[in-house]
C-alpha cells in the first residue's frame, strides 16, 4: 500500500505514514490538484468626483443694491385706482390687487414674482382702460342720440 500524499510504500494495516506522517485512513482533501479560489477584493479605482470650480456672478457692477433687477419695478398703483374710479371698476379693481402685490414681493426681496405682478398689473390697466374707453363711447354716443331726438 502507498501513501497518498509522498507515495512511500507502507506496511499492511499501517494508518499513519512513516516518512510523512499522514494519516492513510482519511481523505486528503489537499492532495488533489485542486486550487483554492483568491478572492481578494478586486483593485477598482473610486471615481474622482471634484465640486466644479463655479464663480458667483457679481451683482455690484452697476450700482445696483437688488441682486437680478437694477431698474425699479413699477407699482401701477394710482393708474389702478383712478381707473378703476373712471373707467371700469371690476378690472379696475384686478388692476388693483396686482399693484399691491409688487410692494409685498418687494418687500421679501422677491423680484421675479414683483416683475410678473407689476406686468400683470399693467396689462390689467390696460385692459381696464380699453374698457372703459368703449363704455362712455358708448354712453356719450347714447346720450347724443337721446339729446337729438328730444331736441
Amino acid at each position: 500500500m502507498l501513501c497518498q500524499k509522498c507515495g512511500f510504500n507502507l506496511p499492511d494495516g499501517a494508518s499513519v505514514c512513516q516518512n510523512c506522517g499522514f494519516a492513510v485512513g482519511q481523505a486528503n482533501y489537499q492532495q488533489a490538484n485542486y486550487q483554492q479560489p483568491n478572492y481578494q477584493q478586486a483593485n477598482y479605482q473610486q471615481a474622482n468626483y471634484q465640486q466644479a470650480n463655479y464663480q458667483q456672478a457679481n451683482y455690484q457692477q452697476a450700482n445696483c443694491q437688488q441682486p437680478i433687477y437694477c431698474e425699479e419695478i413699477k407699482t401701477y398703483f394710482p393708474q389702478a385706482i383712478l381707473l378703476m374710479i373712471f373707467c371700469c371698476l371690476p378690472f379696475g379693481i384686478v388692476s388693483l390687487v396686482y399693484s399691491s402685490r409688487v410692494n409685498r414681493f418687494l418687500a421679501r426681496n422677491d423680484y421675479i414674482h414683483a416683475r410678473q405682478a407689476s406686468t400683470r398689473s399693467k396689462i390689467w390697466a390696460w385692459i381696464a382702460f380699453g374698457c372703459g374707453f368703449i363704455f362712455w363711447n358708448f354712453v356719450y354716443y347714447i346720450v347724443e342720440m337721446f339729446a337729438e331726438i328730444f331736441s
